[in-house]
């Protein structure tokens, strides 16, 4: 746990840095460190491959087999992809995260 606290202060920190080549690192990292300590849902795991495939970084949104990540330069070729595996798809601009 003490990983994945860590882990989460680095992506702060580089989200404030905005150092968005680190914090895709934390997101990657992030669900490495969950697998070491709870099973990771299949589907999750291969659609984190799928989209690191394509230069995203990918992470578990939780238990509820979802994944959140960067997106990459390829996104519509990425968005095609997951759709192709059977994904449902969302994704969000900066804008519509920060209330922009």
């Amino acid at each position: 746990m003490e990983e994945l606290a860590a882990c989460a202060t680095a992506a702060r920190d580089a989200l404030a840095a905005g150092d968005h080549v680190a914090f895709a690192a934390c997101v990657d990292q992030s669900l490495e460190l969950r697998r070491r300590v709870m099973p990771v849902d299949a589907r999750v795991l291969r659609m984190a491959e799928v989209a690191r495939g394509f230069g995203a970084s990918a992470n578990s949104a939780g238990s509820g087999g979802a994944i959140v990540g960067t997106l990459p330069r390829a996104w519509p070729d990425l968005e095609a992809a997951l759709r192709a595996d059977g994904c449902g798809v969302v994704a969000l601009s900066a804008g519509a995260v920060s209330g922009a």
